[in-house]
C-alpha cells in the first residue's frame, strides 16, 4: 500500500487544499459522540442500500438509503452544524 507522502509531489496544489479545507471541515462538524456514531449508522445503511438496490431489492434499496441520510441529518441536528457543509465550503454552526 502506498504512503501519502508518495503522493505528495503528483497531486496539484489546489486539489490538496480543497481536501485539507475538506477535512477540517469535517473534524470540526464531528465532534460530537453521537454524530459520529449516528454517521457511522448511516453511511452503513447508504452503502447496503445501494447494494440492495443495483440488486434484487430496490425498495428495501431505497429504504435503507433514506434511513441513512435520515441518521446523518440526525446527527447534525445533534451536532447543530449544518449537513454536507464539507461539500459547500459553510462549515459555520448555525
Amino acid at each position: 500500500m502506498a504512503r501519502v507522502e508518495e503522493f505528495k509531489d503528483r497531486i496539484p496544489p489546489e486539489v490538496e487544499q480543497r481536501v485539507e479545507q475538506a477535512v477540517q471541515t469535517f473534524r470540526e462538524n464531528h465532534k460530537n459522540p453521537a454524530n459520529l456514531a449516528l454517521h457511522a449508522i448511516g453511511f452503513y445503511a447508504i452503502a447496503t442500500g445501494i447494494l440492495r438496490f443495483f440488486g434484487k431489492h430496490k425498495i428495501r434499496g431505497l429504504a435503507r438509503i433514506g434511513f441513512g441520510v435520515g441518521m446523518l441529518l440526525t446527527g447534525h441536528n445533534i451536532e447543530g452544524t449544518p449537513p454536507f457543509s464539507m461539500f459547500s465550503g459553510n462549515g459555520q454552526k448555525r
